[in-house]
């Protein structure tokens, strides 16, 4: 079914985009994730200082601050209709858009897009820890459906419990919980995320995790025993991933990843008793407050009984401008390589925080993919509205 342009660009305003990562929060001295999101990798729910701070230092201002100005309410939960206990966080986010894409000569399809609508929360009392979401997916994220079916399904894309220390340097937590690698950047469809499998749409894993936020450095580590909401269990991969970054200044870092799986059957390529690798470097630079560089580069590495090996690589960089507070224009180039398909996309962003928790983003897309010796060409539009409730 095709809808018309006029209706995709509504329907993209009607559907908004719930709270993500922004690694280039390295401009304001914030190289941890962990102040801010009850993940300490970040991602996903904010806490109530994280909503503080993107009221803050995210948001268009249109007057000046005064400087014992306290923070309006809307910077709260549900604008600020709830008081909720300090040992309570909860958030309503929704995540979708309106999509336009033409691949060469075919005909441009447009169509909307419901990506999440989640309800998030986490409760801090004393040492325990425990986060969880809850929320609907019209189509997709199939990995984290709780009923089954190809429409209209429930999911829970994470849900752990764990103990942390009293400063919150350390977290120790098991259950479903975001794969920790490289950066967890808010393009979660850019090739080093889809190729190593470790977006934060659905590719989250079930297994044991540790995570420390140190001054100037942080990381995390997982055992991942699988998806334990895939059937049957040959698909469930097992295996490690984690990433440590250390801090060079207040405005850069640098850091590497590492991740390995093993599936009796991979559950995209469907290949017997297979495993996959992929290890990287990342770095995040705020060469001044207004622009800010972030770069990954992962190495592939997939073997099978019925295929020897699938090497290759992904990388991605990206710059961050902000001429003004809560108005961004983004560059992004990617590459790829496995085996004999590669690819390059450029991707031209502008992203506007223009009040409280929300903000609207569009991004213009250009991929070129060789397979064998025939090369295809797709342009990409997408439009999102952000709200955070």
């Amino acid at each position: 079914m095709r809808v018309a342009p006029l209706v995709v660009l509504l329907l993209a305003f009607l559907l908004p985009t719930g709270a993500q990562a922004y690694p280039w929060m390295i401009r304001h001295h914030y190289a941890s994730c962990a102040a801010c999101h009850t993940d300490p990798s970040g991602g996903g729910l904010i806490t109530r200082y994280g909503r503080a701070q993107q009221e803050l230092l995210m948001t268009m201002q249109y007057r000046e601050r005064g400087p014992n100005e306290d923070l309006p309410r809307r910077a709260q939960f549900l604008f600020g209709a709830v008081d909720l206990p300090e040992w309570a966080t909860l958030a309503f986010a929704v995540r979708g858009g309106g999509i336009s894409r033409k691949a060469d000569d075919s005909e441009r399809v447009n169509f909307p897009v419901q990506m999440a609508t989640d309800i998030r929360g986490h409760i801090a009392y004393e040492n325990l820890r425990a986060g969880a979401a809850l929320g609907y997916a019209r189509k997709r994220a199939e990995a984290a459906q709780l009923t089954p079916g190809a429409e209209n399904t429930i999911v829970s894309r994470e849900h752990w419990i764990g103990v942390g220390n009293e400063d919150e340097t350390v977290l120790i937590r098991g259950g479903r919980i975001h794969i920790p690698f490289g950066l967890r950047n808010a393009e979660h469809t850019a090739w080093v995320r889809e190729l190593t499998v470790t977006d934060t749409n659905d590719d989250q894993r079930h297994g044991v995790a540790v995570a420390f936020n140190g001054e100037g450095l942080r990381g995390e580590l997982m055992g991942i025993i699988g998806n334990l909401q895939v059937s049957p269990g040959e698909f469930r991969e097992h295996g490690y991933s984690g990433y440590l970054e250390a801090a060079l200044s207040p405005y850069a870092a640098v850091g590497v990843s590492s991740l390995m799986g093993r599936s009796r059957i991979n559950e995209m390529s469907f290949k017997e008793f297979f495993l996959r690798q992929s290890h990287g470097v990342f770095a995040r630079w705020a060469i001044n407050k207004p622009l800010v560089l972030m770069a990954e580069a992962d190495l592939l590495y997939g073997r099978s009984q019925t295929l020897e090996s699938a090497n290759g690589h992904a990388t991605f960089f990206q710059a961050d401008l902000e001429p003004v507070q809560g108005l961004h224009f983004i560059a992004t180039l990617e590459t790829r390589r496995q085996g004999d398909s590669k690819g390059t996309g450029g991707w031209g962003s502008v992203e506007w925080f223009f009040a409280s928790h929300s903000g609207v983003r569009f991004d213009a897309m250009l991929h070129t993919q060789t397979q064998a010796a025939t090369t295809s060409n797709t342009v990409t539009l997408l439009a999102q509205l952000h709200f955070l409730l």
